[in-house]
C-alpha cells in the first residue's frame, strides 16, 4: 500500500484557504488516519473523525495515480483545528470527469424514476381499457362508433384515478390531529380569542386578494401599514427624523400618504421606485430610535430539530441533525450564492432554496438506493435545510428588488436578523417554537422536493407584510405581539409537516 503524507498547509473549501493546525497520513486514496473511513459508490465519501468533523465531502479518482498526496474536506464552521489539506490531482481533468459523472448520475436516476412513474400510469391505463374493452365485448355491445366512444371515456377515467389518489391524499393531511403541536395552536388561538382569531382571518383574506402589483412591491410591508392607522403614525414619525431637508421630508411623506392611499387595488409598478428609495431609510431610522441590544447571527437550533425530528427515532437521525445547519456556513455555497440559495421568492419565482433541497434529496435517494444510510441521512439534513428555510416568512418574501433581482443586503436585512433572533430565544421557552417541531406527528406527502421548497414559501409570505411591519415600528417591543407569535408558530409547524414528507419520500 502506498503512503501519502498530508503535511501543514492550505485548506481548501470552495475557493478558501486557510492553515492547518494538524498533519494527517494518507494511507491510500481510500482511507485517511486518525478515524476516518468508507467509501462510498464510484469513490470515497470520507466520513467521521476525532475532531468532530461533522460534514465533508471529498471526490477521488478512482485510482491512487491520480493522486498527488492531498485530501480536500469541507469543514464546517471555519475551524482550521478540524481542517485536512487540499486534494492536488496530477491531472486537473480528472477530477472534473468524475464530479460531473457523479452530478450526471444523480439527475439520471431522478430521471429513471420519474420515468417509471410513467410506465406505472400506461400500465393502469392499459388494463383498464382492456378490462372494459373484454366485458363489453362480452356483452355484445361494441361497434365502431361505441368503441371509439369507449376508449376515451376508460383512458379519462384511469387518469382520474390519478389526481383522485393525489386529493385523498391532501385531504388527509388537512384532517386535524390532535398531536401536541397541535394542542399548542389551540392554545394560542384562545389565548387570541374570537376577536384576535377574527383580525387574523381578515388578514390573510386580505393577503389572498392582493394583486400582484402589490406583493412584488419593494418594501410591501411599508404599504401595507395603510391597514394601520398607528403603524402609519408612527412611520411618518420617522420621516420627521430623516436627516434630510424639510422639502424633502414633505415630498416622503405625501408619497407615502398616496401609496397608502391606493393601497392595495391602486398600486402600480410606477411607484416600485420609490419604494425602494424609502424603505431602506425607514428601517434605519427605526433601528436608530429603537437600539437592538444584539444584532447577529446564532448558532443554530431550529434547522437541527427540523431534520432530527422527521427521522421518526432513525437510528440514524444525529447524522441529519449534525448535517442539518451546514449550509449556514459561509464556505458551504459558491461565492455569489451565499443567501440566493436560502431563499425563494412565492411571488416573483425567484430564489435558489427548491433547486438545492431538490439537489441533495436527489443524493441522498443515490446512498440509500447502495444502503449508505449514514450518507443518506446527511444529505436529508442538507435538503431539510433548504425545505425549512423557504418555511421562514423573510426567506419567502421581500428580497427582491424593482427590477425583479435578488439583493444580498434586502435578504440580509437587520430586521431579518432580528426575527431570527426573536424565534432563536424562544425555541426552547416563551413561546417554544421547538415544541411544534418535537410534538408534531402530522405529514404532508413529498413527491417533488423542489415543488414542496415551493409551497412551503407560498404558506409563509403571506405571514411576511404583517411581521416585518411589527418588527419595523418597534423592534424591541414586537416581540410581546401575540399575533407575530402565532404566525411564527404556523410556519414552524407547516415546515415540521413537510420535513416529514421529505423523508418519508427519500427513506
Amino acid at each position: 500500500m502506498r503512503s501519502f503524507s498530508i503535511e501543514r498547509g492550505c485548506a481548501d473549501r470552495a475557493g478558501f484557504y486557510t492553515d492547518l493546525a494538524v498533519s494527517y497520513k494518507l494511507d491510500s486514496f481510500r482511507k485517511l488516519n486518525p478515524g476516518i473511513q468508507e467509501e462510498s459508490f464510484e469513490f470515497p465519501l470520507l466520513k467521521g473523525s476525532a475532531g468532530k468533523i461533522k460534514h465533508y465531502k471529498a471526490v477521488f479518482s478512482a485510482a491512487e495515480k491520480h493522486i498527488n498526496r492531498q485530501v480536500s474536506i469541507f469543514v464546517p464552521r471555519n475551524n482550521p483545528a478540524n481542517s485536512i489539506d487540499c486534494v492536488f490531482f496530477k491531472h486537473l481533468e480528472i477530477f472534473w470527469f468524475y464530479f460531473l459523472f457523479f452530478w450526471l448520475y444523480s439527475w439520471f436516476m431522478k430521471f429513471i424514476q420519474r420515468v417509471e412513474f410513467f410506465f406505472i400510469v400506461a400500465d393502469r391505463i392499459y388494463w383498464c381499457i382492456q378490462s372494459v374493452w373484454l366485458d363489453l365485448e362480452k356483452e355484445k355491445m361494441i361497434n365502431s362508433k361505441d368503441g371509439t366512444l369507449v376508449l376515451c371515456i376508460a383512458m379519462a377515467l384511469c387518469l382520474c384515478l390519478i389526481p383522485s389518489a393525489m386529493a385523498s391524499t391532501e385531504e388527509q393531511q388537512t384532517t386535524q390531529v390532535e398531536d401536541a403541536a397541535q394542542l399548542k395552536i389551540e392554545a394560542l388561538e384562545a389565548k387570541l380569542g374570537e376577536e384576535g382569531m377574527q383580525k387574523i382571518e381578515d388578514y390573510l383574506a386580505l393577503q389572498a386578494s392582493l394583486p400582484d402589483v402589490v406583493k412584488r412591491m419593494p418594501f410591501r410591508g411599508l404599504a401595507f401599514a395603510a391597514t394601520d392607522p398607528e403603524s402609519q403614525a408612527i412611520k411618518m414619525e420617522y420621516i420627521d427624523n430623516f436627516n434630510v431637508s424639510e422639502t424633502e421630508k414633505e415630498r416622503y411623506k405625501a408619497g407615502l400618504q398616496d401609496i397608502w392611499d391606493r393601497y392595495p387595488d391602486k398600486i402600480t409598478k410606477d411607484d416600485y421606485a420609490f419604494m425602494s428609495e424609502l424603505g431602506p431609510m425607514i428601517e434605519e431610522e427605526a433601528l436608530r430610535e429603537h437600539p437592538v441590544v444584539r444584532i447577529m447571527w446564532s448558532p443554530g437550533k431550529c434547522h437541527p430539530d427540523f431534520a432530527y425530528y422527521a427521522c421518526d427515532g432513525s437510528a440514524y437521525r444525529n447524522y441529519a441533525r449534525d448535517a442539518a445547519d451546514d449550509p449556514d456556513d459561509s464556505w458551504f455555497e459558491l461565492p455569489g450564492y451565499r443567501y440566493y440559495n436560502h431563499y425563494w421568492d412565492a411571488d416573483w419565482n425567484l430564489g435558489g432554496a427548491p433547486g438545492r433541497c431538490d439537489g441533495y434529496a436527489g443524493t441522498a435517494q443515490i446512498w440509500v438506493d447502495n444502503g449508505m444510510l449514514v450518507q443518506a441521512h446527511q444529505d436529508f439534513g442538507l435538503a431539510s435545510h433548504y425545505l425549512s428555510d423557504t418555511g421562514n416568512p423573510f426567506h419567502s418574501s421581500g428580497a427582491v428588488n424593482q427590477i425583479g433581482d435578488f439583493v444580498d443586503n434586502l435578504f440580509s436585512s437587520q430586521n431579518h436578523d432580528l426575527y431570527e433572533i426573536y424565534i432563536y430565544d424562544r425555541w426552547n421557552t416563551g413561546y417554544n417554537f421547538g415544541g411544534y417541531v418535537s410534538g408534531n406527528t402530522q405529514s404532508i406527502t413529498v413527491t417533488d422536493p423542489e415543488q414542496a421548497a415551493k409551497d412551503n414559501a407560498d404558506f409563509s409570505a403571506p405571514y411576511f407584510d404583517y411581521i416585518w411591519n411589527k418588527v419595523n415600528d418597534n423592534p424591541q417591543a414586537f416581540v410581546s405581539d401575540a399575533t407575530v407569535g402565532y404566525y411564527t408558530a404556523q410556519c414552524v409547524r407547516q415546515t415540521a409537516k413537510y420535513n416529514h414528507g421529505l423523508y418519508d419520500y427519500i427513506m
